[in-house]
């Protein structure tokens, strides 16, 4: 073996007990066997993670460890098919094991190791006060070996954190950029993602200018138990939020306490498999919002509005055509006008509903309806014009002039 570890010094004991030490390495070998048993059966039962590795794998990791241990007691290279403490710590860091246990790991591995040596020792009459030299020997062996292994589980950690994160990163832009076809796709990029296949999700876009506008969503939005994905670039930051069963009200506040600049929100969509359309609504959603103004766009559930959304030069002409003589007019004549206009649709052509809601009197409302007629030229109960004038009036919405 080539590795920095593969051999270990020897005892720092007097001769005699170096001799003693190394004389039972081949009674404790004969027993091999037996010790990997006890070693396998504690870890399985004793620490967390152990008991989800393969068997197999398990007890040749175990073995192997043995074989370098008792060969770094007698002094000697590592033999084939031993296991050094890097190539533990690293195997373990790959399989998700917490580095305490590893730790734990390596304390009943050498004190399973220590009993066996102990009994050999005493079993071939060595002197019991050598025998406690040789404990203090052996445990400090166990605390080089977890150094080693601690080492070598934090660097394949790190190296495995960039891996992750790129392949994170790599697999959001493909699913933010509708490049994954087929179903087993999607359903891989949400595991990878840690994300539902299907459920309740909006999209998020916030323009940036190389600061994060949204700085600490994954965390703040993990804490009020909603997953999400996020993707930073030096113009936008970008991201999924699964809602799961809460009312998206609860996302929209949030994002406007943290005044993240231009935000633009989708409407709900149910299959992970829409997210690129999402991503897409919701970019037209934060470039609705005029540069040097801030603010949380959301774009609605219905189906016109995604229509609408979909074409931003054509919504622009539908403004212009139906709106455009009310849209010109002072600002004082115009916002009342537009805003009955807006209640009275809500209201699906209610006066007494619209006039609550606007704390005025029914008989204001017919006539701003009235004189609304006049200015754009149409009959609203006419179920043309009425149809040309609410889609103007989305559009309006989701584009202001």
């Amino acid at each position: 073996m080539s590795r920095s570890d593969s051999r270990v010094p020897g005892p720092g004991l007097p001769d005699r007990a170096d001799q003693e030490l190394r004389s039972v390495v081949p009674i404790v070998h004969a027993h091999l066997a037996n010790l990997v048993d006890r070693t396998e059966a504690r870890l399985v039962g004793e620490l967390p993670g152990y008991g989800d590795l393969p068997q197999h794998a398990l007890r040749s990791s175990i073995q192997g460890q043995f074989e370098y241990l008792l060969a770094s007691i007698a002094g000697g290279r590592s033999p084939a098919g031993s296991i050094t403490p890097s190539d533990t710590g690293r195997a373990r860091a790959e399989q998700g094991v917490a580095l305490h246990a590893v730790l734990e790991a390596y304390r009943i591995t050498v004190a399973e190791l220590w009993h066996d040596v102990q009994a050999a020792a005493l079993g071939q009459g060595t002197d019991p006060a050598i025998v406690v030299g040789l404990a203090g020997e052996m445990f400090g062996r166990l605390e080089e070996v977890s150094r080693i292994a601690i080492l070598a589980y934090q660097e394949r950690a790190a190296e495995l954190l960039v891996e992750r994160e790129a392949e994170r990163a790599a697999t959001l832009e493909a699913l933010f950029k509708g490049y994954l076809s087929g179903r087993d796709e999607i359903w891989r990029a949400a595991t990878r993602l840690e994300l539902p296949l299907e459920g309740r999700f909006v999209a998020i876009v916030a323009a940036s200018s190389g600061a994060d506008p949204l700085p600490d969503m994954y965390a703040r939005l993990r804490r009020r138990g909603l997953g999400s994905a996020w993707r930073l670039t030096p113009e936008l930051k970008v991201g999924i939020v699964s809602l799961q069963d809460q009312d998206i009200s609860a996302l929209l506040a949030l994002l406007q306490r943290m005044d993240g600049g231009r935000v633009g929100v989708s409407a709900v969509f149910t299959s992970l498999a829409d997210a690129s359309h999402g991503v897409y609504l919701a970019r037209l959603m934060m470039t609705a919002i005029p540069a040097g103004e801030t603010g949380v766009r959301q774009l609605d559930d219905s189906p016109l509005a995604a229509l609408i959304a979909a074409s931003p030069d054509t919504a622009r002409m539908l403004i212009r055509a139906v709106l455009g003589n009310l849209l010109a007019m002072p600002d004082r004549a115009r916002d009342p006008l537009v805003e009955t206009l807006e209640h009275w649709l809500e209201a699906k052509g209610s006066v007494a509903e619209a006039a609550h809601t606007l704390f005025c009197h029914p008989n204001t409302v017919r006539y701003r309806i009235n004189r609304l007629e006049e200015i754009l030229g149409v009959d609203l109960s006419d179920p043309g014009d009425l149809a040309e004038v609410a889609s103007a009036v989305q559009a309006l919405k989701l584009f202001p002039s």
